[in-house]
């Protein structure tokens, strides 16, 4: 196994054990807080979920990053200067103006790409909610939670690659487009599994809203939302025993040591949680 792809196994298998992590601490409080299915619903959809989601695949990909030592993931490229020049040394006025000009602009190249990456997501927003509304959801009503459950989405199916690879095109091409890549890009396909698992899952979970039942859960988009976060959990978990495997052949001890390392790393915050709960 060549270092790159080494690299590649170590940071999919951290990232998919703090994703498992997380979620079983999530599903743990729920089923003590016991919420009903609108409720739990309903907070899927709230501002502040999406807000703690985002913060919460940005940690895993930090943390994941920090421990496996990954260099591409959280990292923007780095351009080797093309301004040719000292503006101090510049002739005339006009000349020294146009140098600094460049230099500014060269300078932004990084934030131009988190830009694009942020029109990324937001694009893909808007097209979940095209097609949301294209298979039946409210068009002129429920706005607010069809734009909250095309938040969900686009968190769940396209930070994560964002957030790996940055708005590359050909990578995303790779993830999203490129079939069978569980043995030549494990990460890729790590990403790309908890992606389906997402849509599935929210696909899935459409299916009791138009049946007869009159119950309150049934009301657009909570078995949606329910869904598509199961999908991803569930996804998750295959897609860390698929990387595992492939890293090791066979589900060996190393799973439960790198599991065990990383609820070291989450036990402040599982501690700073407990404290709000009790209070």
């Amino acid at each position: 196994m060549s270092a790159e792809l080494s690299s590649d196994v170590a940071f999919g298998r951290f990232y998919g054990l703090m994703s498992v992590a997380t979620q079983g601490c999530l599903l743990s409080f729920a089923l003590a807080m016991r919420p009903s299915p609108e409720e739990l619903g309903e907070f899927l959809c709230s501002p502040e979920f999406l807000g703690g989601l985002a913060a919460v695949l940005l940690t895993w990909v930090a943390a994941a990053k920090a421990i496996s030592g990954h260099d591409g993931a959280l990292s923007l490229p780095r351009y080797a200067s093309a301004v040719r020049g000292d503006p101090a040394r510049a002739s005339t006025l006009l000349r020294r103006t146009v140098l600094r000009l460049k230099r500014i602009v060269f300078g932004l190249r990084p934030a131009w790409r988190l830009a694009e990456g942020a029109a990324m997501l937001g694009m893909f927003w808007a097209l979940v909610y095209y097609l949301c509304v294209c298979f039946g959801a409210p068009f002129f009503s429920d706005q607010r939670e069809t734009a909250a459950f095309s938040a969900l989405l686009a968190l769940l199916v396209l930070l994560p690659s964002l957030l790996v690879y940055g708005p590359e095109r050909e990578d995303l091409r790779r993830i999203f487009l490129v079939s069978d890549l569980s043995e030549a890009d494990p990460l890729a396909h790590l990403l790309f599994q908890n992606a389906v698992g997402s849509v599935v899952g929210a696909w899935f979970g459409a299916f009791p809203i138009p049946l007869d039942w009159d119950r309150p859960w049934q009301r657009w988009p909570i078995t949606c939302c329910l869904g598509a976060v199961a999908g991803h959990a569930v996804s998750s978990v295959w897609s860390l025993l698929v990387i595992t495997r492939q890293a090791n052949k066979y589900v060996s001890r190393q799973l439960i040591f790198d599991f065990i390392k990383i609820l070291k790393f989450l036990s402040p915050l599982f501690q700073v949680a407990n404290d709000l709960h009790q209070a």
